[in-house]
């Protein structure tokens, strides 16, 4: 992508992204390309990205949206189990996938998100491995606070506003958000 910083968890890129932001995309096989017409033809063969069922496409990740309430703990262990290794609590790494990922549930619900500090104090890191770009943390109650001491190591989208908040792993229940790869992504 040849203007501006692809997502940071992004893989592929979204050709809507390209065509609103007026960039070129590097073309890859399975694609013939006849360089002295300059003509590029995409063949029929190329999957569609997608998701499996019950999962949600945005982006460059597929998000399944369970109707159970899991502690911390529980809930990035269900989204291992929906989907494999490469599933986990969604890691929200922009405004807009935070601002999309609150919009799609229920408001006055909190929602575990993959955000924690369990190996490090203090160094939280994303459950999935991507990259720590985007914060939200509440800034009226001081979060991440871990009060008391070494008590709250998981991270929780709070209802209504969305701001985040650390909280106990093996507390309380509420809703999650799972996200994994898209399948057939090129």
């Amino acid at each position: 992508l040849t203007c501006g910083t692809p997502l940071c968890e992004s893989g592929t890129y979204s050709m809507q992204q390209v065509a609103n932001a007026a960039c070129t995309v590097t073309l890859q096989n399975p694609l013939g390309i006849d360089a002295t017409l300059a003509n590029v033809s995409v063949q029929s063969n190329i999957p569609e990205p997608h998701c499996g069922p019950g999962e949600e496409l945005w982006g460059a990740s597929c998000y399944y949206y369970p109707s159970d309430v899991q502690t911390w703990d529980r809930a990035e262990a269900a989204c291992q189990d929906h989907g494999g290794s490469a599933w986990h609590l969604v890691a929200l790494n922009t405004p807009a996938e935070d601002l999309w990922v609150r919009s799609a549930t229920a408001p006055m619900r909190d929602v575990q998100i993959g955000f924690n500090d369990q190996v490090s104090e203090g160094d939280h890191v994303w459950s999935n491995g991507s990259c720590n770009s985007y914060l939200n943390w509440d800034g009226l109650t001081s979060q991440p606070n871990d009060f008391p001491a070494g008590s709250e190591q998981c991270v929780r989208m709070m209802a209504l506003d969305g701001r985040w908040e650390d909280t106990d792993c093996s507390g309380d229940a509420h809703l999650y958000v799972c996200e994994g790869p898209v399948r057939d992504a090129q």
